[in-house]
């Protein structure tokens, strides 16, 4: 998951200043002046309007004392003195007009305010607030500078999330806020547990510490998946990449930059749940209305030809019946829920696709950014897979003679269109075939079947396009590192779905398995008892 966390792969959308970070927090000298004031004793006893009109004179006396300061640093001519207010004056050639600066040394800051004639520099309105700001951010960036510790944890992670927030209309403007929301809900707990601490509490328990603090707190409305272990794991990872990013701000200023490492709470690995090849069957056969009754399926008595007879009770399946492409799609290339529903025969830039010839799938088209865990923006087929896909184009335009429609998509309703409601129907599937599971089970029926089957994990991370390292690392009970050509009886490649039917233990049905539960629970209560 470390690949998830590398800074540079997501440029800021905004620009960044390190006085930002201590924006509100208590400094000394002539900018933290009001802050000092208000946090006296005797001024908490105070009424709030009291301590309202108090702040706001301290404010107009402190811009009186800059006022003074601007001016008389102007007449001296000394830029050394401070930042004071100017004239940068009108350029013709450049197309600009006189404009108020802020002079600090060298360095000249705009304050986007038009200069008007015979008007004194500080009697622009709003031109002293700018520099009263631009002296409280360089004394908020000279704190940074000296001691960088003191930078406030809590606003250290909004400020990172702010720099993440797409701009509206960017290209995948839709996916890149569901990527963000995800973020700010990760954010929101990390800037719950910093309220009060700064930078120098980091240490290598940091990890330890906010999981035990997250395990306390109680979930959010409809949020109860946040209490989990994998919700809390990613929070963490949220913190470290907000660590690295601020390491890299500071280093570029050429500030100190102190030990942010600390050891992630890691969420117990759990076996990846797959199916096998006997209920991939039961879900194919209730794609065409089988419903699955214990060890067998749902029959009813029907007459014919007036002789009473039992038959299958199928259910409806105009539907459902083209949904057995998106399973075996899912199975045989590991492709996600969103990207195989609406796969196109072709290819194609901005959309996932298929090649009628059975040569390779674009997920999610050509122009598909890749990332660490993405290998390749293209697929090659197995040859399992290839024979399939063929057949499949071969049906689409029979049709498409038949109806007059052009074959475009490869999961369709039978007359050319999108197959319509395909999450439910999915879910229906699942229920007629008696599996409390959901649709991307078949990720994993996809990698553990192949791999039981024969196939190596650089196959299978050629045909999915995901890292070999993680496929190893995740499916751990296949044994990757035997001689795979052996156990497939020297064929070169897997070539029918009976090699993987043959490699599938068989499952036990669930009654004979809860019966012998309920059998080993009185055994186990009876020695207890002994």
């Amino acid at each position: 998951m470390d690949d998830l966390t590398k800074i540079d792969e997501a440029p800021e959308r905004e620009q960044f200043d390190l006085a930002d970070l201590l924006e509100g927090v208590e400094l000394d000298g002539d900018a933290a002046a009001l802050e000092d004031a208000l946090k006296d004793e005797l001024l908490l006893q105070r009424t709030r309007r009291e301590v309202e009109a108090l702040a706001r004179q301290s404010a107009k006396a402190g811009l009186k004392n800059l006022r003074k300061q601007s001016i008389g640093r102007r007449k001296s001519g000394k830029r050394t003195l401070g930042p004071f207010l100017t004239v940068r004056k009108h350029n013709a050639a450049e197309n600009r007009g006189a404009m108020i600066v802020i002079q600090d040394g060298r360095q000249q800051v705009t304050t986007k305010i038009p200069a008007i004639p015979g008007l004194l520099e500080e009697d622009h309105e709003g031109a002293l607030a700018e520099l009263e700001k631009h002296v409280r951010k360089s004394a908020q960036r000279e704190r940074v500078a000296k001691d960088p510790d003191s930078i406030p944890l809590d606003r250290l992670f909004e400020r990172f999330l702010q720099t993440k927030k797409p701009g509206k209309g960017c290209a995948g403007y839709a996916t890149l806020m569901k990527t963000y929301d995800r973020e700010d809900a990760a954010n929101w707990w990390l800037v719950k547990f910093a309220k009060g601490k700064t930078l120098g509490y980091v240490d290598d328990d940091f990890g330890k510490e906010y999981k035990r603090w997250r395990l306390e707190q109680k979930a959010r409305v409809d949020r109860k998946d946040e209490r989990r272990d994998s919700a809390i794991e990613k929070e963490q990872y949220h913190a470290r990449q907000a660590f690295r990013w601020i390491s890299k701000k500071l280093r570029k200023e050429g500030i100190r930059v102190p030990d942010l490492s600390f050891e992630i709470q890691k969420a117990p690995k759990k076996q990846k749940k797959s199916l096998t090849w006997t209920e991939v069957e039961w879900l194919l056969l209730a794609c065409l209305g089988f419903q699955r009754d214990g060890k067998s399926y749902k029959k009813k008595l029907e007459v014919r030809h007036g002789v009473e007879r039992e038959v299958w009770d199928r259910l409806d399946s105009s539907q459902t019946k083209w949904l057995i492409r998106f399973f075996l799609v899912y199975l045989c290339t590991g492709t996600r829920f969103s990207r195989n529903r609406s796969l196109l025969w072709g290819v194609n830039d901005g959309v996932g696709s298929l090649d009628p010839d059975g040569r390779a799938i674009w997920r999610n088209g050509r122009q598909e950014e890749l990332n660490n865990r993405k290998i390749a923006g293209r697929s090659p087929l197995t040859p399992l897979f290839k024979a399939i896909v063929k057949k499949w184009f071969a049906q689409d335009t029979a049709l498409s003679r038949k109806w007059g429609f052009e074959p475009i998509y490869v999961i369709h309703d039978g007359d050319g269109n999108p197959l319509p409601n395909v999450d439910k129907l999915v879910l229906e599937v699942f229920r007629r075939a008696g599996l409390d599971q959901s649709a991307h089970i078949l990720k994993h029926t996809f990698v553990t079947l192949h791999g039981l089957a024969g196939a190596t994990s650089d196959e299978i991370s050629e045909a999915s396009n995901t890292d070999k390292d993680t496929i190893e690392d995740t499916y751990t009970w296949v044994e990757w590192f035997e001689n795979k050509l052996e156990r497939r009886g020297g064929k070169a490649e897997i070539t029918r779905l009976i090699e993987l039917k043959k490699a599938s233990p068989p499952p036990i049905p669930p009654e004979i398995a809860a019966m012998a539960i309920a059998k080993l629970n009185r055994t186990a209560s009876a020695e207890c008892r002994i």
